[in-house]
C-alpha cells in the first residue's frame, strides 16, 4: 500500500488542503481564511485571526486524520513572509496542533506553481505561469521546467485592501490600481517573453467558472471585468460560478491578469485547476519534498 500524504497550505486569503497517494487524491478542498486581513493596516496577524486560523486547522485535521496520512506537510506563503509576528503565529500552530509550519520563499512558491501547471499537462514549450495569491503574485517562465521567476506584492487581497474601500469601487480607484500594477510589473520584469500564459489560483478558476471557459482572450476578460465592476458586492456574491468568499477580491485579481497579459503582449490565458499544494503532494510522494 502506497503512503498517504496530507498537505496544508495557509495562504493570505484561503486555507487549502489535499490528501493523496500514488493511487490518487482522496481529499481536496479550500476554505476562506483571511490570514492577511490585517497585514495592510497593522503589519501583522491579529490574535483574533490567528485563533480563527488555528481553529480551522484543527477542524480540518479531524477530517484529514480519517485517512491516516503517514506524512503531513504544512506550509505558509506571503503573509508569513511579511507579518511582523509570523514567528509567534508559527509557534502557536505548533503548540496547539503539533504541526511544524514551513514558510515558502517567493522563488519556491513560483517553482511549485510551475510544477503544478506542468503536472496538469499545461506546460509544453515556452510558457509563463502566473500564480495569483492573496498576498503575492508569482510569475514563472520556462519550457518544461522553470528557468526564472519573480515574486511581487500584487496579491488580490493586498491590492483590494489598498485601493478598494467601497462595495462599488469608483473608476478612479480601479485606474489607480491598474497603474500601480503596471508600474510594479514594468519596474521588476524586463525582457520577459512567453508564447502562452497559464494562471493558477482562485481568481482564474472563478473566472473560468463564471464564463464556462477554461481559456479567455483579452476581450473576453475585459468584458467580464466590466460586468463584475458594475455590480455592488452584494450582487457579485450572487453571480453563478463566483465563490462568494472571493467576490470582493475578484476585480483586483482580474486586473492583475489583464496587466500581465499586456506586459507579455499575449491575447489569452488558460486557467489551471491544480495549485501549489498539488505540486507539494507530488514531491512528497516521491520523497523529494523540501521547503
Amino acid at each position: 500500500m502506497s503512503k498517504q500524504v496530507a498537505v496544508l497550505e495557509l495562504g493570505t486569503n484561503t486555507f487549502k488542503y489535499v490528501v493523496g497517494s500514488e493511487a490518487g487524491i482522496v481529499l481536496d478542498g479550500a476554505l476562506p481564511l483571511r490570514l492577511g486581513a490585517d497585514l495592510h493596516t497593522s503589519g501583522g496577524i491579529s490574535d483574533e485571526v490567528a485563533t480563527q486560523a488555528i481553529g480551522q486547522i484543527k477542524r480540518t485535521m479531524v477530517e484529514i486524520q480519517a485517512f491516516q496520512p503517514q506524512e503531513i506537510v504544512c506550509v505558509g506563503a506571503m503573509t508569513l513572509r511579511m507579518a511582523d509576528n509570523a514567528s509567534v503565529f508559527i509557534e502557536r500552530v505548533k503548540e496547539e496542533t503539533g504541526l511544524q509550519m514551513k514558510v515558502l520563499s517567493g522563488d519556491r512558491e513560483a517553482s511549485l506553481a510551475f510544477k503544478a501547471a506542468a503536472s496538469d499537462g499545461m506546460v509544453a514549450g515556452d510558457r509563463a505561469v502566473l500564480d495569483v495569491g492573496g498576498g503575492s503574485a508569482e510569475l514563472a517562465f520556462g519550457s518544461h521546467r522553470m528557468e526564472y521567476s519573480y515574486s511581487l506584492p500584487l496579491g488580490a487581497v493586498l491590492l483590494t485592501n489598498r485601493f478598494i474601500d467601497s462595495d462599488l469601487p469608483p473608476e478612479s480607484s480601479l485606474q489607480a490600481m491598474s497603474a500601480y500594477i503596471h508600474r510594479l510589473l514594468k519596474q521588476n520584469i524586463r525582457g520577459a517573453e512567453s508564447s502562452a500564459l497559464i494562471v493558477i489560483g482562485g481568481t482564474a478558476r472563478n473566472l473560468a467558472a463564471i464564463s464556462g471557459k477554461t481559456a479567455l482572450n483579452k476581450e473576453e476578460l475585459q468584458e467580464l471585468l466590466n460586468f463584475l465592476k458594475r455590480k455592488p458586492l452584494s450582487e457579485r456574491k450572487q453571480i453563478p460560478g463566483l465563490d462568494p468568499g472571493r467576490a470582493d477580491i475578484i476585480i483586483a485579481g482580474s486586473l492583475l491578469i489583464l496587466e500581465v497579459m499586456e506586459l507579455l503582449q499575449l491575447d489569452s490565458f488558460s486557467a489551471c485547476e491544480k495549485g501549489v499544494r498539488h505540486a507539494i503532494l507530488a514531491e512528497a510522494l516521491r520523497s523529494e519534498w523540501q521547503s
